[in-house]
């Protein structure tokens, strides 16, 4: 039988946990789960649009039962973090795999928790299919974001950008 490989014992937001024993998975929990809807804002915005969509979204009806995310471009995070209501959490487009250093154009994922950003987005296809990063990246990418506290928004199997 096949049992994943993990390099340590993981909660992986509220519906997963995952537990590890000499990097072999030897258990996983099913936990209650809330719906989740994210908006990934891409490449795209000004201050003064972001600000606009973040004024419709604060006085929007969300369910306390939905999860509601946005992702906006890193260069936008910190105004709709401030400005955004608190039940709506805001997210990184992607992270680097290292602690903060000298790599110039990535931001690393204590940036984004620094920042306010309670989730990351991991694996978007214009990360593999334009960028050509690997499965095997976008686990290291995964597991940097869940040790520094950021939950992951997997994409997986999109081929569209």
């Amino acid at each position: 039988s096949y049992s994943p490989v993990c390099l340590g014992s993981l909660s992986s937001g509220p519906w997963l946990s995952l537990s590890c024993s000499r990097g072999i998975a030897t258990s996983v929990t099913q936990m209650s789960r809330k719906a989740f809807v994210g908006g990934n804002w891409k490449c795209n915005g000004t201050v003064a649009s972001c600000a606009a969509l973040v004024e419709q979204l604060n006085q929007a009806t969300l369910p306390a039962s939905v999860e509601t995310v946005v992702s906006p471009s890193f260069v936008h995070i910190h105004p709709v973090v401030s400005q955004i209501r608190k039940d709506i959490a805001v997210s990184g487009q992607n992270i680097w795999i290292q602690k903060p250093g000298a790599y110039t154009g990535e931001t690393c994922a204590e940036m984004l928790v620094d920042l306010g950003c309670q989730w990351v987005i991991i694996g978007h296809s214009e990360r593999r299919h334009i960028i050509k990063e690997s499965n095997e990246l976008q686990g290291e990418k995964a597991k940097k974001a869940l040790e520094t506290g950021l939950g992951v928004i997997a994409c997986v199997g999109d081929t569209r950008a």
